[in-house]
Formats: C-alpha cells, structure tokens, sequence
C-alpha cells in the first residue's frame, strides 16, 4: 500500500532564561505601555499565572483579522521559571512568521529576540505526520512504552482521535484531520518534551520510530468465530496485549507473528521521512535564527 504523506510541526514551545534583569524589565514596561494603546486589544495583554505579562502578537502583523500567532510570556514570578516563553504553530506562521515576531518586538521594546532563541529552551513540540488516504476506524495504532490508553468516538462509536501515553510523557495522538484545501487525512502526532536547545533541534531522533500503524484488515484472517468491530474496540480501549492473550492459542501465535512482519505497517519508511527533519526546520524558519546565535 502506497501512502502519500507529509511532515509538518504543529506546536512549539520555547523558555528562555535571561541574566540581564534591565532587558527583562524593558521588554516588560514597554508591552504594559502598550496595553494601554488605542489598539491594545489586538495583542491581548494581560498578566498569567507564570509570569508578569503575556501577549498574544498575531502574524502577520498586518492583518487585523488574522487568528495565528505568537503567545509571548515576560517576566518570571519565581525565580525557578525561565524569564520569557513563547508558543506558537510553526505551520500556520512560517516562514518569516518568527522573525517578523521579533521585529515587533524590538519596535515596540527595543529589545533584539533573536540573539536570545536560539539558546532557548524547546519544552514540547508537537510533530505531526499525515497520512493522506486513511482514517483512524482502518487501522491499529501501537506506541512502544505507553502506560495510557484515551480514546474519543463520535456519537456513533466510530473512533475520533487515539492518545497514548501521560500528559508528562512523550505522547503519541492520531486523529482525523480535515485540511484547508478540503483533502482528509489520518494525523499521527508525537508530543515531544525534548528539552534541547533550539539551536540543537536539528539533531533530534527519529520520535515515530516508537510507532506502529497495523491495518485492521491485517487481523481479519485470525478472528474466525469473532466480531471485528467488537475485537478492535477492545484492543483501542484495553490496548493489544491484553486482548489478544485472552486468545486462543492458534490465533494469538498467529496474530503476533503478523505484528512482527514490518511489511504489515501502513507507516512509509521512517528514515526516508526523517531525513528531512533539518529541511524542514530551514523551511519554517529556524534556520534563520540559527544564524543569530550568540
């Protein structure tokens, strides 16, 4: 089976912490300054729970209307937290969506981000694969090492979205996902609390490595004498192992001897794949920062 797909970033959060309290306290006075300005309600400042002062910075910068953008936090409450966070979707604002977020800053603050990022700190980032020409009812997603198991249907049963795996973990997520362009596909996302460097993001593993994709139809020669509907909803609610040792014998052999065949994956080769990750970062714009790197 041919699969068409694609390797996008979804979300990225970065923590910076800065020695230079003055330049915290710039950045700080300025965008409070600013919250008082005719147009303040564009970049919804407020204070958070973490820090001083958040914003929310839409790009482009010239579109008034426009719902993407960057989340900016300054101003640490305890001095355990790093003094700047940003969250964004590198998707929806790449590739210039990064660089003009600085460029506001320092017109408004006087203050230049871009030698600071590349130092940051990258506490998750949500890597998105999609598999065009598939939905989440045709297959059997596995995570290596998940110790839970969510699932969300619709109100007929059919499986909406798969999350394996804690909140505090590495998380494995698939769901159906409808795009701009009206095509369709199976989202498979690796939540990722890697902790690197941004600088260094681009030497990050393989994370869909820990996952397989086993078509439903895979299992149907071995379920004689049982309802697939049945048995697949067992399996994406009690995980595979569990229900397929309940088994007998023949079927349960069967089963994992067809789990150990890698041609039974309906994942395309993982390092053809990954091996544009370093692409990819240039492509969204952090290969640019890259080069301000103090």
């Amino acid at each position: 089976m041919t699969i068409d797909s694609k390797l996008s970033i979804d979300k990225i959060s970065i923590t910076i912490r800065d020695l230079d309290h003055d330049r915290i306290n710039q950045i700080y006075s300025n965008l409070k300054a600013l919250s008082q300005s005719p147009h303040s309600d564009r970049y919804r400042i407020k204070p958070s729970r973490w820090r001083m002062l958040e914003c929310s910075i839409p790009i482009p910068i010239s579109d008034s209307y426009s719902n993407d953008g960057v989340r900016f936090e300054v101003g640490a409450r305890h001095g355990y937290q790093p003094d700047y966070r940003l969250e964004f979707n590198p998707s929806k604002i790449a590739p210039n969506g990064i660089i003009e977020f600085c460029g506001f800053i320092e017109t408004v603050t006087g203050v230049d981000l871009k030698g600071l990022l590349p130092n940051g700190i990258v506490t998750r980032i949500d890597i998105a694969l999609d598999l065009y020409g598939l939905s989440l009812d045709e297959v059997i997603v596995r995570s290596r090492g998940a110790q839970k198991i969510g699932l969300y249907t619709d109100r007929y049963g059919n499986p909406q979205s798969v999350i394996l795996g804690t909140p505090r973990s590495n998380r494995t997520v698939a769901y159906s996902k409808v795009h701009g362009d009206g095509q369709s596909s199976l989202r498979l996302e690796r939540r990722l609390k890697p902790r690197v460097r941004l600088h260094d993001l681009t030497a990050l593993t393989d994370p869909f490595a820990k996952v397989h994709m086993i078509p439903t139809e895979a299992f149907l020669p071995h379920l004689n004498g049982i309802e697939p509907e049945h048995f697949f909803d067992s399996i994406r609610v009690r995980g595979l192992s569990p229900v397929i040792n309940k088994l007998p014998s023949r079927p349960r052999r069967a089963i994992k001897a067809m789990l150990q065949d890698k041609g039974n994956s309906v994942i395309p080769s993982l390092e053809s794949i990954w091996k544009y990750w370093p692409e990819l970062l240039h492509d969204m714009g952090f290969g640019n920062l890259a080069h301000n790197r103090t």
